[in-house]
């Protein structure tokens, strides 16, 4: 048995076990530039769960437009723009970014403007 399960024991048989559904964190690194090769910008997703392990990492390529629109679904916290057009330049999000994603206070939407 894991740590983190709650059991509720009527006498010596276990009647539930609470096992609360695991959380994962997705955060985003978007390319600001096309790259040269075909005109597309990178976007490299990472998954987290709840102990800021990482669980997933993966790049897409996508048109400039598909790129405004998808960043308007994320809130600010989800996502860092990236000045280079080779995302495989760019260092991972550290424990800080991920802590502040996963933060019910310090996840606030600010009202500042994307630069697409």
């Amino acid at each position: 048995m894991k740590d983190k399960d709650v059991v509720f024991r009527r006498g010596k048989e276990q009647d539930m076990i609470y096992k609360p559904a695991k959380k994962l964190y997705k955060y985003y690194q978007i390319c600001q530039f096309p790259r040269p090769d075909n005109h597309l910008y990178s976007i490299r997703r990472f998954v987290f769960d709840e102990a800021c392990e990482l669980k997933d990492v993966s790049t897409f390529d996508f048109k400039r437009e598909e790129v405004k629109k998808f960043m308007k679904t994320l809130k600010l916290y989800q996502f860092r723009l990236c000045g280079t057009f080779d995302i495989t330049t760019f260092p991972c999000p550290n424990e800080g970014d991920v802590q502040i994603m996963q933060s019910e206070i310090l996840n606030v939407d600010r009202d500042i403007g994307i630069p697409y």
